[in-house]
């Protein structure tokens, strides 16, 4: 079944590679439209990040940072969504990616609502730096206390 589509691993390799990738590229896009410099590349395990040079990015109104990470947690289900596309051959592993896009979309979904209610911390490691939905969250409560009607 599988040896039927020779270019299915290339295919697959593709699916994997946007997956890895779009969502730290979605993110450093969108920092330097909002502001934020950064200072050089490199991998965390085997994903490709940018280090932020953080004044820029503490320069940044909450509102901003909270559309700069919340722009960073749709990469993930967009790439899967996009890699589920190049496989419309095999609708078995097209099934498979369309699972892992709506896996990852509730687990952001779940990091978001787990930081808005306060959660801090995920065995060791903080919360907000695991992910960017839960940075977003931190980000938008303290854009809406900081608003100037005080309501947010």
């Amino acid at each position: 079944m599988l040896f039927d589509h020779p270019e299915l691993m290339l295919r697959i390799l593709a699916a994997v590679t946007l997956t890895l990738c779009l969502q730290p590229l979605i993110k450093i896009i969108s920092g330097v439209l909002l502001g934020v410099s950064y200072s050089y590349a490199y991998l965390w395990y085997f994903e490709p990040r940018f280090k932020m040079q953080y004044g820029t990015y503490l320069c940044l109104t909450p509102m901003k940072r909270f559309i700069l990470h919340i722009s960073g947690s749709v990469g993930t289900p967009l790439a899967l969504a996009a890699g589920a596309s190049f496989i419309p051959d095999l609708p078995w592993l097209r099934w498979l990616m369309l699972a892992g896009m709506m896996m990852t979309a509730a687990m952001q979904v779940i990091a978001f609502a787990a930081a808005w209610m306060g959660v801090k911390k995920v065995g060791p490691f903080l919360l907000t730096s695991l992910t960017s939905p839960a940075a977003a969250a931190s980000e938008l409560k303290t854009a809406l206390q900081t608003s100037p009607s005080g309501k947010g």
